[in-house]
This record gives C-alpha cells, structure tokens and sequence, in this order.
C-alpha cells in the first residue's frame, strides 16, 4: 500500500471517527446518554486507528526519503 493511500485512508478514518464524536455529543445534550456511551467507544477507537494509519504513512515516507538520500 503507498504511502499517501494510508495516509489518506488515516486522515478519513479520523475524520469519520470526529464525526462520531460530534454525533455523540449531540446525542448527549438531547439527554439520550445510554446511546451516547454506546457510540463513544467506537468512535473513540475509529479516530484513534486513522491517527494510527496517519503516523505509520508519515513514519515510512521519512524513511523512504531518508534511503534515498542517504
């Protein structure tokens, strides 16, 4: 997988999962709080795996270029 795919699915996974959060807070303030904990942990897990994708793309583009160069 190239490296701007993962970080381009990183950087839409973690939009998804801020989407989530957003969801949860707007579920929260109508007072429907089981369902906002029953999303919070997905969401929570969604973003955390895309930064994840973001930061191993960003990781192997710096040692890619470091090869190259060095």
């Amino acid at each position: 997988m190239s490296h701007w795919v993962r970080e381009l699915f990183g950087w839409v996974l973690a939009a998804v999962g801020l989407g989530l959060i957003f969801y949860v807070v707007v579920l929260a303030r109508n007072r429907m709080i089981l369902e906002a904990l029953a999303i919070s942990f997905p969401a929570s897990v969604v973003f955390r795996v895309g930064m994840g994708f973001v930061r191993m793309a960003v990781a192997a583009r710096i040692v890619t270029a470091s090869r190259r160069s060095g």
